[in-house]
């Protein structure tokens, strides 16, 4: 049976949506719901520090605090359409070089604000988006102008998703990092640990997925 998306939204927090040939099936987005209900609600809003704080209690506990300059610079991509990478860098380079931001939350202050263009970069999205090939891990790298290139990659990589597809099944722009990571998780893989799946596999495990979540 289809899950109905308002029922779904009102149980169970935010849905995204996965078509292929016609058929769209709504997934509900399960992780925190009331607070990711709260933080969807701020797109396109100028990010308060309370705000702030709330995406940190989302992703991490680990304490941090942005200087004011660096929280108006922030802002300031709210209103952007499209990627503008030079303007992203610069607002990276700010949030990378603060004490207990690393670039997973450096990527979801950037989602919460403006998810038309920015998305969550972490090891499970980003595993998946790429094939569950190898590639080089942004976990392993210090250098903050290398984690800005391979953040950058990222979003490139999934603005080919959208308009291309992922094997066959299309997904929002905005709803990507949800529908990597929670394809991921039903994959089995874990942190820290190598792929359960390989590319070649891809394709009949979303299709298990797919026959799983339409029951």
């Amino acid at each position: 049976m289809k899950r109905n998306l308002n029922q779904t939204q009102k149980k169970s927090g935010p849905s995204y949506s996965i078509e292929k040939d016609g058929k769209e099936i709504s997934v509900p987005f399960g992780y925190l719901p009331e607070i990711t209900n709260l933080l969807d609600g701020l797109r396109g809003k100028d990010l308060t520090r309370e705000n702030i704080h709330q995406i940190r209690e989302w992703k991490t506990n680990r304490p941090s605090e942005i200087t004011d300059e660096t929280l108006d610079n922030l802002n300031k991509l709210k209103s952007l359409r499209k990627l503008d990478e030079a303007k992203t860098r610069d607002v990276l380079t700010d949030l990378l070089s603060t004490g207990g931001v690393g670039l997973p939350m450096a990527s979801t202050y950037l989602r919460f604000l403006n998810p038309s263009v920015y998305q969550i970069i972490d090891e499970r999205a980003f595993r998946a988006a790429y094939d569950f090939e190898p590639v080089d891990n942004y976990k392993n790298v210090k250098d903050n102008g290398t984690l800005i290139d391979i953040y950058i990659d990222y979003l490139n990589k999934l603005y080919e998703i959208e308009k291309y597809g992922y094997h066959g099944y299309r997904v929002q722009f905005e709803d990507l990092d949800r529908f990597l990571y929670d394809f991921d998780k039903f994959v089995g893989n874990k942190i820290g640990k190598r792929p359960l799946l390989k590319k070649g596999d891809i394709e009949n495990k979303l299709e298990e997925w797919m026959k799983e979540l339409d029951r």
